[in-house]
């Protein structure tokens, strides 16, 4: 089981029926806990699939360098001074992580994305780049 702190594990949900749920019951995809749950038949799947796809092919060839993130760290940067976070922050979407970058050290964060290797196709695109 991934160890996680017990305010993740509060947080923790299936995301149809929004019961409680453990880390143990989920699939685990490259240490990242997936609790994923494709409604293939709903209304918006098609097109949130087709954008989703979309995003993820531009981000696998995306040929981003460290220069490139640090300079989209800096246009960023004023707004999280100005609009500083507190507390657990849980950001939604949130593909590697960025947000990080402006987060206080005390800060409890946990970023969910439906796009299980983005964490490591960004980086792995940055190191290429550096």
């Amino acid at each position: 089981m991934i160890p996680l702190e017990p305010w993740v594990l509060s947080i923790l949900a299936d995301p149809i029926t929004k019961q409680p749920v453990k880390p143990n019951t989920c699939k685990i995809m490259h240490g990242i806990i997936d609790a994923r749950v494709h409604l293939k038949n709903t209304y918006g799947y098609s097109a949130w699939e087709e954008g989703q796809i979309e995003y993820e092919t531009w981000e696998e060839n995306c040929t981003t360098s460290i220069e490139e993130y640090n300079e989209e760290i800096k246009y960023d940067k004023p707004i999280y001074e100005y609009y500083t976070m507190q507390g657990r922050i849980l950001d939604c979407g949130g593909g590697a992580g960025r947000i990080r970058e402006f987060l206080a050290q005390n800060i409890e964060f946990i970023s969910t994305d439906p796009w299980l290797e983005a964490p490591f196709i960004i980086s792995d695109n940055i190191k290429k780049n550096i």
